[in-house]
């Protein structure tokens, strides 16, 4: 009996504090890619149940895959990567891409819309223009909380930094990458990074799928930290390394902050280094602790905590209600798809599903 294939779950792209932020180009990299499917089509056409059905197939063969979730709802589906093949599928509708992003890559267009019935879309024009200014507006309205979320953020670690033994922090980021790097040897030439997230704000709340990207490494580097005595500027030292010594590399990054490293795969040495704190909670069993916080002076952070843990406070509740309007705009797409349901015709879908496997898997002879 074939063994299963183990299914990646990720976020090739986030809602924060500054709008939708796309790492979508990281999706398929180039040196890697065979054959790219980029899906054409509005809302309800199947293009997500079109991917997972060719996941599920690809796992049942015995194939890892990678599902790439959308932010804003993560039970759709924005890509699916087949590694072993080199074959990848993205929705190519906005805003995630329009064009072809690989270059040097056989791509293929598969259009969705093609197996739709305009002529039963013609009469509810009007309504599904006025659904797509209320989903606009909604997630303009989400935006507005997360980018006041990200103020009281900034604010929270202005603070609670002023507590760091620098000194303390400096000694122990040493220690930390000594570590990690001890007995990596250098290779002939100059490493990759692809860049994620592996945690998203949306319509669900803060969601993460660590623990399906990490969790079955042998050594897992696990780094506590807090808001203000974080491990930004070391692990972004963690990722130059392992480039700078040939590794190719995953970086996930924070969708509060962009910026910030959270977890960083090095798959060809079977090493995790990921991040813990209130809003980055790993669920993995790591195989060596750091406590970043030790260097934390809490006599000055009892001077400060009731404003700390008033602004905790201030911030979750902002997220709150950032996710909650995405969770309103989900609804409202619902509505929209309604429309496009009803018009396509997935028989279409089928025979191009069946079509699709057997030129994904051959049949041995």
């Amino acid at each position: 009996m074939t063994q299963i294939g183990n299914i990646k779950h990720v976020f090739p792209g986030s809602n924060t504090p500054h709008g939708f932020h796309s790492f979508f180009s990281y999706i398929l990299p180039q040196k890697e890619a065979h054959q790219l499917y980029i899906i054409k089509g509005g809302p309800g056409t199947g293009k997500s149940s079109f991917m997972k059905r060719i996941g599920v197939y690809a796992t049942e063969q015995g194939l890892d895959v990678e599902f790439f979730h959308c932010s804003s709802d993560p039970q759709s589906l924005d890509a699916l990567v087949i590694p072993s093949l080199k074959v990848g599928f993205l929705d190519g509708t906005a805003p995630h891409v329009t064009d072809p992003i690989t270059p040097g890559v056989t791509d293929q267009i598969l259009n969705f819309g093609n197996n739709w019935d305009t002529e039963k879309l013609v009469p509810f024009k009007e309504e599904i223009m006025a659904i797509n200014d209320r989903l606009k507006n909604q997630f303009t309205k989400s935006y507005f909380y997360f980018d006041a979320a990200k103020s009281i953020y900034d604010a929270y670690i202005f603070a609670e930094s002023k507590a760091i033994n620098v000194t303390a922090k400096l000694k122990l980021e040493k220690q930390i990458l000594s570590q990690i790097f001890a007995n990596v040897t250098d290779k002939e030439e100059l490493g990759l990074s692809r860049h994620l997230f592996s945690t998203a704000l949306t319509g669900e709340g803060i969601l993460d799928y660590i623990h399906t990207i990490i969790g079955t490494t042998k050594n897992i580097y696990f780094i506590k930290e807090s808001l203000g005595c974080n491990s930004k500027q070391l692990m972004i030292q963690i990722a130059n390394t392992a480039v700078s010594k040939g590794y190719r590399i995953e970086c996930y990054h924070s969708p509060m902050d962009v910026d910030k490293i959270e977890d960083i795969m090095i798959p060809e040495l079977n090493i995790a280094i990921t991040t813990s704190h209130m809003l980055h909670k790993p669920r993995i069993f790591p195989t060596v602790i750091y406590d970043m916080t030790t260097a934390l002076d809490y006599s000055l952070i009892k001077s400060i905590e009731f404003d700390l843990d008033r602004d905790k406070r201030l911030f979750n509740d902002l997220i709150d209600k950032g996710c909650n309007t995405i969770a309103t705009a989900k609804k409202i797409h619902d509505e929209l798809e309604k429309y496009y349901i009803d018009a396509v015709d997935f028989s279409r879908i089928d025979t191009l599903y069946d079509t699709m496997i057997e030129t994904l898997f051959p049949p041995h002879n």
